[in-house]
């Protein structure tokens, strides 16, 4: 029976190239994604506040820009 070097090596790492993912457990990439649609989402049904977000978050940072 080998004895890991350090008390982290054995069970908790995982080896490299392997995936330790349950099955079930949304990746990262899947989570993203997710997240992505969920913001077109609500970008299409609030349209109108995002446009008025977009042209003062503008304004507010043309406006420190050019302050010197």
């Amino acid at each position: 029976m080998r004895v890991p070097m350090n008390r982290l090596e054995s069970s908790v790492w995982p080896k490299s190239g392997v995936a330790r993912t349950e099955v079930g457990t949304p990746t990262w990439g899947e989570k993203l994604k997710d997240w992505e649609r969920s913001f077109e989402e609500a970008l299409a049904e609030h349209s109108k506040i995002a446009i008025v977000a977009a042209v003062a978050l503008g304004l507010a940072i043309g406006w420190v820009v050019k302050r010197k």
